[in-house]
């Protein structure tokens, strides 16, 4: 029997716009995308003229570095830490500086034993001052200014789970840099690369459109994932915001995580504040509650039948739309920070398992004789995965003989890059 797909995705606030046919099996979730322009008969104000080749997406998959600049090629085996580099790639768009390496050995580029070392890479600017990003130690330092914050700048790093390749860019506009400027790279720290010269070369084509938050035509269930923040939903000093966004979002199902204790009933008031049902109706919270330090929930406008799992920090239910039909959703915030090995990542990885465990009692018809009808329901897990440790993590959710999860990649509102782990 084909068992209906299942979709996972990773956010602060998360929106998902998802297309249910009748024949359930092969349903797929819609990438949310600016409307599509008026303009006709270019020339046209709201289309961006090309000018150089399209920026790389800092997303950690690096297919998209063909135009980037060969710096140098490092020897191994000349580390004195954990970090071994290979190799130093750059480009720019306008003030925007892009880097890729590689090293010798699979680690987490911002966390890791003290044994490791760390790793920095020098941005010597055109007025002679010295900017210096320490991985390890996620700072940022430019001469006669101190530390600066990672937003400050821009900065995007991707993967932020282990790996032997990374990538990164920084926004250099505050110090006056663009086309035709040279600054000067190097590597510091566990391995070093001696300074190698760069020439900023294309102008920074005009940012995309953000990304619109109307549902796509067609799909028939939006659901959203958001960490609120220490209960954010119902902290008074939040309320605005968060009745902002809810009402923004407008999902049929919510996956909150970082509820706390929170009961029901004050999350159950914050969503008929924010976004009553049409009908009237009250809305349905299943939530962790008393005693529970991540407190993850789900609220829906449709009933929503519990599904019994080993942790708080797993919670899922079978929401039965009735426009829809029945949808197994789960809110996860695994355990976080650590690094690979660590007995952080070992418990996120074991929170992991146990979550592709629950999915399979539920599709083996063996979870509960409540939801035997739903054994063969689309899945959709949200929440924070804190991927900040293994690559593994991804896989355990993702086997084909376990779960059949497909990663849904979320991008930022008002760019395609992923979102950075900055954890200060």
């Amino acid at each position: 029997m084909r068992r209906a797909a299942a979709t996972m995705v990773t956010a602060a606030l998360a929106l998902g716009a998802l297309s249910l046919p009748a024949c359930r099996s092969d349903w797929q979730a819609t990438p949310l995308r600016p409307p599509p322009s008026s303009c006709t008969a270019p020339p046209c104000d709201d289309i961006p003229l090309p000018s150089g080749p399209a920026a790389p997406v800092i997303d950690g998959s690096f297919h998209d570095w063909s135009q980037s600049t060969s710096l140098v090629l490092d020897r191994t085996g000349d580390a004195t830490g954990a970090f071994d580099v290979t190799d130093l790639h750059a480009t720019s768009r306008g003030a925007q500086l892009f880097v890729h390496f590689h090293t010798t050995s699979v680690l987490n580029l911002s966390s890791g034993p003290i044994d490791d070392g760390t790793l920095k890479l020098n941005v010597k600017l055109p007025d002679g001052r010295l900017l210096s990003l320490d991985f390890r130690a996620r700072a940022i330092t430019v001469t006669n200014e101190g530390t600066l914050s990672g937003y400050a700048l821009g900065y995007v790093v991707s993967p932020t789970h282990a790996g032997n390749a990374f990538e990164l860019k920084l926004d250099l506009s505050p110090y006056g840099v663009g086309p035709g400027d040279t600054v000067w790279l190097s590597l510091q720290g566990s391995d070093e690369v001696a300074p190698q010269p760069f020439t900023f070369e294309f102008e920074r084509p005009p940012p995309p459109p953000p990304l619109n938050t109307r549902r796509p035509s067609g799909s028939n269930l939006r659901v959203a994932s958001f960490n609120t923040l220490h209960a954010g939903i119902t902290d008074i000093t939040r309320r605005d915001a968060m009745q902002r966004l809810l009402s923004a979002a407008n999902a049929d199902i919510y996956l909150l995580q970082e509820m706390g204790s929170t009961a029901a009933a004050p999350v159950r008031a914050a969503f008929a504040a924010a976004a009553a049902p049409q009908d009237g109706a009250s809305w349905h919270v299943l939530i962790a509650g008393a005693g529970s330090i991540v407190g993850n929930a789900v609220v829906s406008r449709s009933h929503i039948i519990p599904i019994a799992t080993p942790t708080p920090r797993l919670i899922g239910g079978v929401v039965l739309l009735p426009k829809v039909g029945p949808v197994a959703v789960f809110s996860v915030h695994l355990k976080c920070c650590g690094y690979i090995g660590s007995d952080e990542d070992n418990k996120r990885l074991q929170q992991a398992a146990q979550l592709a465990h629950v999915i399979n009692k539920l599709r083996a018809g063996t979870a509960a004789e409540a939801l035997l009808p739903y054994a063969d329901v689309p899945v959709v897990v949200a929440g924070d995965f804190n991927d900040v440790g293994s690559p593994q993590l991804r896989q355990v959710l993702q086997a084909p003989d376990a779960t059949m999860l497909q990663r849904l990649p979320l991008l930022h509102l008002t760019s395609t890059d992923v979102f950075t782990w900055y954890q200060r």
